[in-house]
């Protein structure tokens, strides 16, 4: 069993929740997305109580996820679809960018335009979903291509009455704080000792030395290495104690 989870998402929170999404269980795709909701991802389970479970109990409970709405994907032997019938690949298993096309189709015409898409070749995957649309056609292209496609190929479509489309974005360059995020959720006990690093510092009145990239002492007269006092004159990493002179920081 198959169904999208679409995710209203709050803001600021967008990239963590489809981070997270990505490993959680009974998620087999997550993706950031243009368009009436801010991600989607792809369930997959034995049953609809299975991905049931993966939404109540795994995705509400990511930090950020304000609100979802879960569309089931009809089984394929319900149409027919499986042993020896048409068979048609599941969207959102494509990776990189992609235009999934929302189909609301005319009463009756539901199973007509399956096969239809099928046949596209500009159109990679398709699937007839419950829900306030019928049917999700997958484009793997970015939107200024895949806009084309909608408009001169499904549009056109015997059966079609509307459409509405999430754009998928599948990367986006990492910013500095982002990067120090992902650092930290990678390996927390690394930010953790950094961070009690700074604290000591602070208590003993060091600041890291940006040239040699070891702490050096600040005395009221002096500016001293660590480890000067076991050899005096190694690498002449520090400043001997003059009188009359002062090193400020």
């Amino acid at each position: 069993m198959d169904a999208f989870v679409y995710l209203r998402i709050r803001p600021g929170h967008a990239e963590d929740v489809v981070v997270q999404l990505k490993v959680t269980k009974g998620v087999r795709a997550a993706a950031l997305t243009v368009g009436d909701w801010d991600a989607v991802a792809a369930a997959h389970g034995p049953d609809l109580t299975a991905i049931v479970e993966t939404v109540v109990r795994r995705i509400h409970r990511i930090d950020g996820v304000e609100r979802t709405v879960t569309s089931p994907v009809v089984p394929g032997d319900v149409l027919g679809l499986v042993g020896g019938g048409m068979m048609t690949p599941m969207p959102m298993q494509h990776q990189g960018d992609a235009c999934l096309v929302h189909i609301k189709a005319a009463p009756g015409a539901a199973s007509g335009l399956l096969e239809s898409l099928a046949g596209l070749e500009d159109v990679s995957a398709v699937a007839l979903v419950a829900g306030e649309y019928d049917l999700i056609a997958e484009l793997p292209y970015p939107w200024e291509q895949g806009s084309r496609v909608i408009v001169d190929r499904i549009c056109s479509l015997p059966g079609v009455l509307a459409t509405k489309t999430l754009v998928t974005v599948p990367y986006l360059e990492p910013d500095d704080e982002e990067e120090q995020r992902h650092q930290a959720a990678v390996d927390p006990l690394a930010q953790v000792a950094a961070d009690a690093g700074v604290a000591q510092s602070e208590r003993e009145g060091r600041r890291p030395d940006p040239f040699v990239g070891r702490h050096v002492d600040v005395g009221p007269h002096q500016r001293r290495c660590d480890g000067d006092d076991e050899n005096p004159g190694a690498a002449g990493l520090g400043l001997q104690e003059r009188p009359d002179r002062r090193t400020d920081l």
